[in-house]
């Protein structure tokens, strides 16, 4: 629809705009509006005149001219212009489309013509001018292309072979407009192959594609403008390989070898070569006709087979094959000789043998040589084989064998083959022979080779023998030897062999030895010996003709027949054999084997014997060597030792067997003489002086499990059963030992942690165990007893307390069974300190404070010196040593005291000092030096005895260490007794009193390394060693309801804690 939407009339025009509306668009239908406005004049009313509107500028409106094609027409082009004025003319400026044979239209600006030639590839420039009707002007330069005439470059395709995979060729023009689509007119590709528009031929081709080659074809090529066509074919070979498969053998020093390789396919042009390996030396290939050829070198078999891989090209295959030559050495007979034969003899199988050529081999006997003597040559092993039936002639016969290997290469060669008569022994009886008479008879043979005659002689009597090379059979009948004898007699040439029974008859002599055997011998002892001899003629003459007496250090007198010497080292243990002879004055001679024995001097080699125990079954061995088995021991009796006393007096016997048997029936010691014989004839005897000790204790083990038993204290019960308190020295611990009165049953109290040192145990009414011990960690008195109710250890709350490091340690136990501990606390003030537990409640008081020192100098407890005990009346004793030192005065004022304290626990509880049982020091001018006392210090009570005796350690002002006892007799406490002296340091002297009241004491004697124990019998000391040859550190005594004696220690040694009992 269209619409006026304004009318005005403006200087006699009038101006129309209109707007079309309406016009629908978009993808999704919306609705839009087109407005095209146009301005028309309508109509002209103006009365003014009006001057016409200039023309446009000239110029030309053809954008670009088409390209062209060298003779081709061109495409008729109509150069057009607007502005100037009508009519145009037009101009090539420079007349360059003239020079590429086109013309340009002056009138119409046409351009018309064929192209003569081709414009450089980036076109060339045309400069065309336009001419208006005003002489108005206008230029324009174009761009004229024109390009080559299109033609096919292509003019053959590379040839194809059967099964090619990959073929490839590429069609090629040039002209035209360079943008070029091929095709295949006429003909066809060869099968599988394809042709792509873009000029690319390609494909796998058919393993049979040969069968219709060529291949003929018409290609066309057109790039839209123009055509061109080319006939092209392809030629599809078959495929190349080489059919050689394989070369003929050669031989070193062959001269003239030929083998010529072949193929076929390809294009039969064939170069031939070697890609790999090597030909054998002096062979050459040739590359056009595939000939190897040439000399083979003397030694080329060395490095035989040759592998070598050859190829064939015919310029567009190739093929290969591997293959190999074979170079043999010359073929020969390498068999040097044949073995001899003998008629009726079975041939040596003699295989003969060949080297070089190419195996198999063939065997001939070329003249029959073989068969003539009843041999057989095997053809294909070489084999000779037979049994010969006639001998050859003197010298032998001619025999010439060929080989002949695989390639029929054959070698002779001649050989001499000798076969021998039979071989006999002509000899058919013997003469007799004479007891004590050289003998001597030579048997004969005849046939065989006589120069290889070897003699035997098998079931011969020991005398006789036969010279191997000659057949003399020789030998002297001994003495008693008168019989017949059947033997018989071989003899061989190296072929056969023959042999033949003789019987021999010797007659008898009254000549003879009458020695029957020889005294044994001692290494390195005298010998002496005779021979005897009856019958014949003396004097007699004697020889030893079997063995070497001087190699035993013995000689032969050749007229007395003795026999003397000393047996010379390494004899012993070995019978030596000899053969003696003896002649008589008109030489007869008889011979005998005797034999000596030599044995080792016989020496006994016990030293020392196991200690036994009295009332226990005592067992032992003596040993002895040399000599000849078997010994019979016995005891040389009446003490020929002089201690007064043999093995029967302590119930002991020395069997015939070696053995000691019996039950000692007392403690000591008893040196006795032992002896023993030998079985050799005539007898060695040796003697030795041995001792037994009788010990009254026997050892048993309590733990050994790891090093344990330290500062070992024991208990005994209600029961007899012993209870041990010790320290585990691995693991710093506390471990307890309890007899149940069959086993020892231990364990660990109080756990890993630098603890269980110089441990004290008692037992109360029920036979509970509680023990005081010091904790290293903590420096604290620890205790503990065996709750049955809870079945562990526990310590009824008591709280460790502070304590000194030096083992000030006891505990006893009330009629209430109530603990009551004993420590030096680790104050300033060195307190002796009572702990106890009342039945609720721990509480604790001072014994006894020791003296300080004064200005700086120390105080305190000696180490090992606190003990205490309590009476069936609960009266406390407590012993203990303490030092003290001024440093105010110069020289210095020392004082040492070793005092008991006793104290009623059932009423007054009081501390009141008992006793002073040693002083020392204290006085102006006084040193201690390293004498102090009351170590180790021990309670004991006797029955009846209203106070109790102390055991202690005591070091004089000469350092000489005893053990020493002290008690009240009436007048006080005194020193009793000294027990022993030169003890050492670390005793730990013991002592208890049996039900009788007899003393008894134990100790560790460091200077000996020996545990002893000592009796008091009336005035004196009765003393005993319980062990021996060991370091100890912890000892303690207890007895039992029996009076039975035991002593607990740990052995340092061995790391184990012990039990002696006494028997």
């Amino acid at each position: 629809m269209v619409t006026t939407i304004l009318g005005t009339q403006v200087a006699r025009y009038t101006l129309l705009i209109v707007v079309l509306e309406g016009f629908r668009m978009g993808r999704f239908g919306a609705v839009g509006m087109l407005f095209v406005v146009t301005a028309l004049f309508v109509g002209c009313t103006s009365q003014r005149r009006h001057r016409s509107k200039p023309p446009a500028s000239l110029r030309i409106a053809t954008a670009a001219l088409p390209a062209g094609e060298v003779g081709v027409a061109y495409s008729a082009t109509q150069l057009t212009a607007t502005g100037g004025t009508p009519p145009y003319t037009w101009a090539d400026v420079n007349s360059t489309l003239n020079s590429y044979g086109l013309t340009l239209d002056q009138s119409t600006g046409e351009i018309t013509g064929t192209p003569t030639k081709a414009t450089p590839a980036s076109g060339d420039t045309v400069t065309i001018q336009v001419t208006d009707a005003n002489n108005k002007t206008a230029q324009k330069d174009f761009t004229l292309v024109i390009y080559d005439r299109l033609q096919i470059t292509t003019t053959a395709l590379p040839a194809g072979y059967e099964g090619q995979t990959g073929y490839s060729a590429t069609l090629a023009a040039t002209g035209g407009t360079g943008s070029y689509t091929w095709s295949i007119l006429s003909g066809s590709l060869p099968p599988f192959l394809n042709f792509d528009s873009s000029g690319l031929i390609s494909g796998d081709l058919a393993s049979n594609a040969s069968t219709n080659s060529p291949y003929s074809l018409t290609i066309q090529v057109t790039d839209g403008q123009q055509t061109a066509q080319a006939a092209l074919s392809i030629t599809i070979y078959e495929k190349l390989q080489i059919t050689t498969a394989a070369l003929p053998d050669a031989y070193d020093g062959q001269t003239g070898y030929s083998a010529t390789l072949a193929a076929t396919g390809g294009t039969g042009s064939c170069t031939w070569s070697v890609v790999s390996g090597s030909l054998p030396p002096n062979l050459a290939l040739d590359s056009s006709t595939g000939l190897i050829s040439g000399d083979i070198t003397s030694s080329a078999s060395s490095n035989s087979p040759y592998n070598f891989t050859v190829e064939v090209t015919d310029g567009q295959q190739t093929a290969q094959a591997a293959l190999s030559i074979s170079v043999y050495a010359q073929l020969q007979i390498t068999t040097t000789s044949l073995p001899e034969g003998e008629v009726g003899v079975a041939y040596s199988a003699t295989q003969l043998a060949a080297a070089g050529g190419r195996t198999p081999c063939t065997w001939a006997d070329v003249n029959n040589t073989l068969q003539n003597y009843g041999l057989t040559l095997d053809p294909g092993t070489g084999e000779i084989t037979g049994t010969p039936t006639q001998a050859t002639a003197s010298g032998g016969a001619t025999v010439t064998i060929e080989v002949t290997d695989a390639n029929s290469k054959t070698a002779q060669k001649d050989f001499t083959l000798v076969i021998y008569p039979e071989l006999q022994i002509t000899t058919t009886s013997l003469d007799d022979a004479t007891e004590g008479v050289a003998y001597s008879y030579t048997v004969t043979a005849s046939g065989g080779n006589p120069a290889n005659y070897t003699w035997s002689v098998s079931g011969q009597p020991s005398w006789l023998a036969i010279d191997a090379a000659t057949g003399e059979l020789n030998g002297r009948p001994p003495s008693s030897s008168a019989r017949k004898y059947t033997f018989t007699v071989s003899v061989t040439d190296g072929i056969g062999a023959v042999q033949t029974d003789f019987t021999l008859t010797v007659n008898s002599s009254s000549f003879q030895i009458t020695t029957s055997s020889l005294p044994d011998g001692v290494e390195g002892a005298s010998y002496s010996a005779t021979l005897t001899a009856t019958g014949g003629t003396t004097p007699y003459t004697w020889s030893c003709v079997g063995g070497d007496l001087g190699a035993i250090g013995l000689s032969l007198d050749s007229s007395t027949g003795e026999i003397t010497g000393t047996l010379s080292a390494g004899t012993a243990g070995k019978t030596h054999a000899f053969t003696f002879e003896v002649e008589d004055n008109k030489g007869a001679s008889v011979t005998k084997d005797l034999e000596i024995a030599v044995y080792a001097p016989l020496e006994i080699v016990t030293s020392s014997l196991q200690d036994g125990v009295v009332n226990k079954a005592y067992s032992a061995t003596l040993q002895a060597t040399g000599g000849k088995m078997p010994y019979s021991w016995s005891e040389v009796t009446n003490d020929p030792d002089g201690d007064g006393c043999d093995l029967v007096d302590f119930n002991l016997t020395l069997n015939a067997d070696g053995t000691i048997t019996g039950t000692p029936s007392k403690a000591g010691q008893v040196t006795f003489r032992a002896k023993v014989v030998d079985s050799a004839n005539p007898q060695q005897s040796a003697t030795r002086d041995l001792t037994i000790k009788i010990r009254a204790w026997t050892i048993e083990m309590i733990d050994s499990n790891g090093n344990v038993g330290r500062y070992c204290c024991a208990v005994i019960d209600s029961d007899d059963h012993i209870h041990v308190a010790y320290q585990d020295v691995d693991k710093l611990a506390l471990k307890y030992a309890y007899y149940d009165g069959a086993n020892w049953r231990t364990e660990t109290v109080y756990p890993t942690g630098d603890t269980g040192y110089y441990p004290r145990i008692a037992v109360d009414s029920n036979n509970t165990p509680h023990i005081v011990w010091y904790d290293k960690s903590n420096e604290n008195v620890m205790y503990a007893f065996w709750n049955a109710a809870t079945a562990r250890w526990e310590d009824k709350g008591f709280l460790p307390a502070g304590c000194t490091d030096n083992a000030n340690l006891a505990i006893v136990l009330d009629s209430h069974d109530n603990p009551h501990l004993f420590y030096v606390s680790s104050g300033n003030n060195r307190d002796l300190v009572h702990a106890y537990y009342d039945g609720t409640n721990w509480q604790s008081e001072i014994v006894y404070t020791a003296p300080q020192g004064k200005n700086g100098g120390p105080g305190g407890w000696f180490k090992w010196t606190v003990t205490a005990t309590i009476d069936s009346n609960d009266t406390a004793w407590v012993a203990g040593t303490y030092f003290w030192k001024s440093t105010a005065l110069s020289p210095p004022k020392e004082g040492l005291r070793f005092k008991i304290w006793k104290a009623d626990l059932s009423s007054s509880w009081t501390w009141t000092e008992e006793a002073t049982l040693e002083t020392y020091g204290g006085g102006y001018d006084t040193r201690i030096g390293s004498r102090y006392f009351g170590k180790f210090a021990k309670f004991a009570f006797r029955g009846g005895s209203s106070s109790p005796f102390v055991i202690a350690w005591y070091r004089d002002t000469s350092s000489n260490d005893e053990i020493k006892i002290y008690g009240d007799s009436g007048g006080g406490y005194s020193s009793l007794y000294t027990v022993q002296s030169n003890v050492g340091e670390t005793s730990f002297g013991r002592l208890v009193f049996d039900s009788s009241g007899a003393m008894h004491t134990a100790w560790f004697n460091g200077n000996d390394r020996k545990v002893q124990y000592a009796t008091k019998q009336g005035i004196s000391w009765s003393y005993d060693e319980i062990v021996d040859s060991l370091d100890v550190d912890g000892v303690d005594m207890v007895t039992d309801g029996s009076d039975r004696l035991y002593v607990i220690f740990y052995d340092a040694t061995n790391g184990c804690l012990k039990i002696a009992t006494k028997q």
